[in-house]
């Protein structure tokens, strides 16, 4: 049985596979030296420690946690990037989710203003997951700053429509919410007509989850605005179907409906993304690796990255195909 990790869309495979020293991030300073384990920490991080920083003095940790996410924002190297080691944005998230720092959201947004390379880095497929409860817990008060952040044209598109796909759980644990989401989502179809000449190609994602978040919220009012969109050609349709679809969807009240996601506890988040990006691999049917010497490595079949074009022959990006 062999042990293959699968962490951020990375397959750590026989040429990859070597371990790197754990390391600290480099010239962090923090007032609490007991964040200095949570920074080397992975996710068999001891719970013990996890609530033993909770303990620390409010403020100056809360400032400590936003410090680890700006340091990591700032020296963001790709090619020193470790898969295995490389989690203390991650820790400090939670941590900040968990102590309700509602003051912390303008700091946590700024992990949407990256590249593309730091979203598959840190998040690969599992960002909504990572970031949904800081998106509706901290920030149900502030759907403002989202727009801005859905308006900019220097947010990578993936993190427009994952973000977008988040904000539809607001309402689900805040229903009064509602009420001020589908003016934001008006807002934001205007703003993306008006500024249609300025929308690359890639904008189609953010486009698709706007129509996306229009069907799943049924809001019949903002039609005229989606039927506009379709004219210009502004939308996929193999994502989101042509516009007489959504309309039935949305008048008929058919659409698919965001399911309320369950609140896990800090310990579950943990074991749910060790299972997620750890893969136990038992394949007594692979022909190549059976026959062969049973000490060698198991290595990975080839697997599309976000930024491939799509297996199936759409000639979309596999992110914006069969890798949604």
């Amino acid at each position: 049985m062999t042990e293959q990790l699968v962490k951020r869309n990375i397959i750590i495979t026989e040429g990859n596979s070597k371990k790197p020293d754990r390391r600290q991030p480099d010239t962090l300073q923090l007032q609490h030296p007991e964040l200095e384990t949570l920074c080397r920490a992975t996710l068999d991080i001891d719970p013990d420690t996890l609530q033993q920083c909770l303990q620390l003095e409010r403020v100056s940790l809360i400032r400590d946690l936003e410090h680890i996410i700006l340091h990591t924002i700032d020296t963001f190297d790709a090619k020193t990037f470790d898969t295995e080691y490389d989690f203390h944005l991650i820790h400090a998230v939670f941590l900040l989710t968990e102590l309700k720092a509602e003051e912390s959201l303008p700091v946590i947004l700024k992990i949407f203003r990256q590249n593309d390379l730091f979203y598959d880095c840190w998040f690969g497929d599992y960002f909504s997951e990572l970031l949904w409860e800081p998106i509706v817990f901290l920030g149900n008060s502030s759907l403002p700053l989202f727009g801005e952040l859905l308006k900019s044209p220097q947010v990578y598109d993936c993190f427009k429509s994952s973000l977008l796909e988040c904000l539809l759980f607001i309402p689900l644990f805040f229903p009064e919410k509602r009420d001020e989401l589908v003016p934001s989502l008006a807002d934001l179809l205007s703003f993306f007509l008006a500024h249609r000449e300025n929308r690359s190609g890639d904008n189609k994602g953010t486009a698709g989850a706007i129509v996306r978040a229009v069907t799943a919220l049924q809001c019949a009012s903002l039609l005229p605005l989606v039927k506009q969109l379709y004219d210009l050609g502004l939308i996929d349709t193999a994502l989101c179907g042509d516009y007489e679809s959504v309309e039935k969807a949305v008048i008929l009240r058919e659409g698919p409906h965001t399911e309320r996601p369950e609140i896990l506890s800090l310990e579950e988040k943990y074991r749910f993304l060790k299972k997620a990006w750890t893969r136990e691999e038992t394949d007594t049917n692979d022909d190549s690796h059976s026959e062969g010497d049973p000490s060698r490595p198991y290595i990975a079949p080839s697997k599309p990255s976000r930024n491939d074009t799509c297996p199936c022959g759409s000639g979309k990006k596999y992110k914006k195909c069969c890798g949604r």
